[in-house]
């Protein structure tokens, strides 16, 4: 008896051995599949055209392309800013969705989301141009221009005074009785330092040294001080989403416009203060 239940023992341990060793095994698949994320980039190019006509283009836009790829923690952004002739050229990946934001002078012109098509490049790239409306006009409280700043600054970079003086060269075309220069300070809400007992108090005067800082270039190229009045936001009238490096530097700014006087308590929430 002894005998037969030994026998019976190791033929069950046998036939565990069997189905343990034929037990099926994970199998890797021989292609990987390819994320739409790891196409190759192409260049793409063209240019930013008026919506009204479709043909006249719209010179120096700020362009900031957006993608997210397939890891969703994952987000690339490039920034262009364009050439006179309003053309512009990037590598960007087909198949992939694009969140682009065209601005000009500090004015957001639109935002868009477009796909470009796998294999539609051709020996040059693929050609997309961008159709915005928009009209070079005075008679809207001139042209938007806007100073950027670095962060927790209020002090002029180069790029600024290039803008400045461009606002410089618009508003000495044009008659400026009846009006005035309302000079806007901004701010993102990262700038506060940590632990500050007011953030609201400290974004509000960071605005205002800003909004400053612009004043006395002007006044120092000629712009009376009595055309100049000064009114700080901080960080409630944001540019953009404070989401990115680029989009915090579109809301660390201050905004230039020329107003009616006679529009001044209408067109803002709060009064303007004498520069």
């Amino acid at each position: 008896m002894l005998l037969l239940y030994s026998l019976v023992i190791a033929a069950g341990l046998a036939a565990c051995h069997i189905v343990k060793g034929t037990m099926p095994t994970a199998v890797t698949p021989a292609t990987p599949v390819v994320s739409v994320a790891q196409a190759l980039p192409v260049a793409v190019y063209g240019q930013v055209l008026s919506a009204h006509d479709s043909v006249t283009i719209i010179p120096n836009v700020e362009m900031i392309f957006r993608c997210q790829l397939t890891d969703s923690a994952t987000q690339h952004w490039r920034t262009v800013l364009q050439n006179n002739d309003a053309s512009y050229q990037v590598m960007l990946r087909p198949g992939t969705d694009y969140q682009l934001t065209m601005r000009l002078n500090g004015r957001l012109l639109d935002s868009v989301t477009f796909k470009l098509a796998e294999g539609s490049a051709g020996a040059g790239g693929i050609m997309q141009n961008f159709y915005v409306s928009y009209t070079d006009t005075l008679e809207e409280g001139l042209k938007i221009y806007a100073a950027y700043f670095d962060t927790n600054r209020a002090a002029l970079q180069p790029s600024g005074r290039a803008h400045l003086n461009d606002f410089l060269k618009e508003i000495r075309a044009v008659s400026m009785n009846g009006t005035v220069i309302v000079v806007q300070g901004h701010a993102e809400p990262l700038e506060v330092p940590t632990g500050y007992p007011k953030p609201e108090k400290y974004l509000n005067g960071l605005g205002r040294e800003r909004a400053k800082a612009v004043c006395a270039y002007l006044e120092k190229n000629g712009i009376s001080r009595n055309k100049l009045l000064i009114i700080s936001y901080g960080s409630r009238h944001p540019a953009a989403p404070n989401t990115s490096p680029e989009y915090q530097l579109l809301n660390r700014r201050a905004e230039l416009y020329i107003v009616p006087l006679k529009d001044i308590s209408l067109r803002y929430s709060r009064r303007p203060k004498p520069y």
